[in-house]
């Protein structure tokens, strides 16, 4: 339960999330599986991506303790709200499938290998993915939350060929 409270602003957010795909579903009458995910990522990507804007530096400074890339390339870590934010509107607008499923997958992976490097060694870091907006310790909901991201990317890739 100490976890739990500790996570709240991402619950939150979380529900948003949710409810904004809802509403989206009910506004343009769309309840296929493909467009649901393709919505619900979108609104992930730009909630998320704004929320790392907000107070850039010190998302960069809370990522790179964790992201593989970012601890290399510190460009990267001031970059990847950035890409979030494109990916979500790329999910909206979904010109090029493939290349931003594999973007997702790429990027998400990468995220959740780093996330999951940290949760093993058992260092406590605060989670980046709200940004420094809010205190959200890193545990293994970072890590569904990126893995959820490369599942539902590949799950999109399995519908474009079946």
């Amino acid at each position: 339960m100490h976890t739990f409270k500790k996570l709240w602003p991402l619950w939150l957010v979380f529900v948003g999330i949710i409810a904004s795909t809802i509403a989206i579903a009910l506004f343009t009458q769309r309840y296929d599986a493909d467009f649901l995910m393709r919505m619900f990522m979108a609104s992930f990507f730009i909630v998320f991506g704004l929320f790392k804007v907000i107070n850039l530096k010190g998302f960069v400074t809370a990522y790179r303790m964790y992201d593989i890339l970012a601890q290399k390339i510190k460009p990267y870590a001031y970059a990847y709200p950035f890409l979030e934010i494109g990916l979500g509107v790329l999910f909206i607008w979904y010109m090029w499938p493939l290349a931003i499923l594999g973007i997702t997958i790429l990027l998400s992976g990468m995220s959740a290998y780093g996330v999951w490097k940290k949760l093993q060694k058992k260092e406590e870091v605060p989670c980046a993915c709200l940004g420094a907006l809010f205190y959200v310790p890193m545990t293994y909901v970072t890590l569904v939350e990126n893995l959820l991201m490369v599942i539902m990317a590949l799950a999109m890739i399995i519908m474009i060929y079946v």
